[in-house]
């Protein structure tokens, strides 16, 4: 019985263009984190001392004093009308 000769694998030939500069700010993706309630607030303050640069926090809460302790670099307060600046009791 005649061997088998081994398959040789093509691989194949990528041509990579460069379209923009690589310094140029539109190539660079704008990453947001959105962190809801207690929890997305407590998240944002984790993640965000162990991140690079250049991602953008927003925490969202009913609880005002809640949002003091998040380190969000925005933060927006919502129901300020029906829960009075306090947090809904996980409801």
């Amino acid at each position: 019985m005649p061997a088998k000769k081994p398959i040789k694998k093509k691989t194949p030939k990528v041509a990579i263009k460069k379209t923009r500069s690589v310094g140029s700010n539109s190539n660079r993706a704008k990453i947001k984190v959105v962190g809801i309630g207690g929890g997305g607030g407590n998240a944002i303050s984790r993640m965000k001392e162990g991140f690079i640069r250049g991602i953008e926090f927003i925490a969202i809460n009913t609880d005002a004093q809640d949002l003091d302790y998040c380190d969000a670099h925005k933060k927006i307060c919502i129901g300020k009308t029906t829960t009075r600046g306090l947090g809904t009791g996980m409801n």
